[in-house]
């Protein structure tokens, strides 16, 4: 079975999350497919792959995730010097 080029995006979105242990926001994601040329409908398509897409940054802090079983967690995330929103995607995966 031959890898296709969504197969090659996926890994890649997986290896840029893995990078920023902890924590990684949708901007670090959104600077990741930038630099390669990717859409943001793109990256949104890899997202929703993996069932990571559908979130709401309610506040600076405060993050809502909807996952894969449709379950929705409310995550408080620390505050970072740039005030980024950050998201543990790995966190019940």
């Amino acid at each position: 079975m031959t890898e296709t080029y969504f197969d090659r995006l996926v890994k890649d979105v997986l290896l840029v999350i893995n990078n920023h242990p902890g924590c990684c926001s949708y901007t670090d994601l959104l600077d990741y497919a930038g630099s390669k040329n990717i859409s943001e409908g793109g990256l949104g398509s890899v997202l929703s792959h993996l069932s990571l897409m559908e979130f709401v940054t309610v506040s600076e802090k405060t993050v809502y995730k909807i996952t894969a079983k449709g379950t929705m967690h409310l995550r408080k995330c620390r505050a970072l010097p740039d005030n980024q929103t950050k998201l543990d995607f790995l966190e019940g995966l």
